[in-house]
């Protein structure tokens, strides 16, 4: 997948707890914008 450099780590956070909690699933523990910077790298 190619590096999606015009999203910030909030916003990268915000999808995939978006995703993560859609079509029924419900995971209660959310992604942190600082647990989305420490994969970034």
């Amino acid at each position: 997948m190619p590096a999606q450099n015009y999203l910030n780590d909030e916003e990268i956070a915000d999808v995939l707890n978006y995703t993560r909690n859609s079509w029924t699933n419900k995971i209660p523990v959310a992604i942190t914008p600082a647990q989305v910077k420490v994969l970034r790298k």
